[in-house]
């Protein structure tokens, strides 16, 4: 093994980026442009959203609706019984999703699971009313909610490209249904929104005024608004020729950009070549530790076995977690694997807070103004050391704010908006 130092300076001019930060934004700027105005996979329009959205969702009528949030995310299937518009979980679950071919078997299998969780919840009788699902799915949708692409270990299968998303889940509750005698509830499709447009309903409706949400677990993406009148003709509402007071919320698909800006290195080799998502790559706690694994076996600093290291063991070296006394580590190499993984946060902070910069351009936002980012995501939640980079790199310009069940409570309040406005009809008409 090549000395401490030896080590360290390698890396260090390997994985570090040579260009400026402010470089590295005025580039990301003209590609999130570039996307925004001719891109199918990135700066993707998702939704309209009244800019009263705050003042009007606390004085709806109130009236209580519960619905079923379904969240699709990468390793995990999060769900709950969400009641509408307190956000109050009522009952929640999740289980891990086996990576591998998406077809309707998988679905069916989801949804199986799904209906026998909520057994326990349902126990005390039948539901009078359908339940309405709404659906955080976070892979690429076209605008009739079509799977346009997959990663994180998954793969589109023949049977459901072309089909919209809710309506598999729709045909797999229906057929789930016929398993039993007499289910104890039915199902009615509500709406369904990108894990970023989730979170960042959520942070909007929490406050008055919202900027960025930002999703950096699994994968990486990031949720803003803009005035509809600014995006090409192609990309606005259809069916929408007031703009005044209506914006888009844009699904920016962010692990896609920085094709020609992100450094990746040799470490950086990612299982599926041809998913190439270089922001996503340095940044996601997905990848992050696999990075530092390569890293361990290049200069063999643990020997061949490392499939043990994952995020919580990365955090726990690089803060110090009492991992003195926990592995038959010597601690001089424990030193040395803090600093490996300390310069690969240095790197993901660097690149992120360059994107967050450079959307807060797109949107036109005055530089003088807290860039506040609602975000989601376990590794950066419990990595002290990354917050503090991410401060470091944005002059503390960057405020970030944990949003916990944000992917479920969000896709509840983008369905409830929809079932709001026809009681608002009826409030008003009464």
């Amino acid at each position: 093994m090549a000395s401490y130092h030896t080590i360290l300076d390698e890396l260090t001019k390997s994985i570090l980026p040579k260009s400026s930060i402010e470089q590295i934004i005025e580039e990301l700027v003209y590609e999130c442009r570039h996307c925004l105005e001719n891109s199918d996979i990135s700066m993707l329009p998702n939704g309209v959203i009244q800019r009263t959205v705050y003042y009007d969702f606390y004085q709806s009528c109130r009236s209580s609706v519960p619905i079923l949030a379904i969240d699709f995310g990468g390793t995990k299937l999060k769900f709950a019984v969400i009641t509408m518009p307190e956000c109050i979980l009522q009952y929640q679950d999740e289980f891990n999703l086996e990576s591998g071919q998406v077809d309707l078997k998988f679905f069916d299998a989801i949804i199986r699971r799904i209906y026998l969780s909520l057994f326990e919840f349902l126990r005390n009788g039948k539901c009078a009313e359908p339940i309405t699902v709404s659906v955080t799915f976070s892979f690429p949708l076209t605008a009739e909610n079509e799977i346009v692409t997959m990663g994180k270990g998954f793969h589109m299968s023949e049977e459901v490209k072309g089909l919209n998303v809710l309506s598999i889940i729709d045909a797999s509750f229906q057929r789930i249904f016929e398993e039993f005698d007499e289910p104890l509830f039915t199902v009615e499709m509500g709406e369904i929104v990108n894990d970023s447009v989730a979170v960042y309903l959520t942070h909007r409706i929490k406050n008055k005024e919202s900027s960025i949400a930002l999703v950096v677990g699994t994968g990486l993406n990031a949720c803003f608004e803009l005035p509809s009148s600014r995006l090409p003709s192609k990309k606005r509402p259809k069916n929408d020729n007031e703009f005044t007071c209506l914006n888009t919320m844009i699904n920016a698909e962010a692990g896609f950009l920085g094709k020609k800006t992100v450094n990746i290195t040799q470490f950086d080799i990612v299982d599926n070549p041809d998913c190439d998502m270089p922001l996503e790559y340095v940044t996601s706690g997905k990848w992050l530790p696999q990075a530092l694994q390569r890293i361990l076996k290049h200069y063999n600093i643990l020997g061949p076995e490392l499939d043990f290291i994952d995020g919580r063991w990365m955090i726990d070296i690089i803060e110090g977690n009492q991992v003195f006394e926990r592995l038959q580590i010597e601690v001089s190499t424990i030193l040395l694997i803090r600093e490996i993984g300390k310069i690969l946060l240095k790197r993901a902070a660097f690149y992120l807070v360059a994107t967050l910069i450079s959307i807060s351009r797109l949107i036109q936002q005055p530089l003088s103004d807290t860039l506040e980012v609602g975000y989601v995501g376990s590794f950066l939640a419990h990595s002290s050391y990354y917050k503090g980079q991410i401060r470091k790199y944005s002059n503390d310009l960057i405020k970030l704010r944990f949003l916990a069940d944000s992917n479920l409570i969000g896709s509840a309040i983008k369905t409830y908006l929809k079932v709001f406005s026809i009681k608002t009809e009826a409030c008003t008409d009464k």
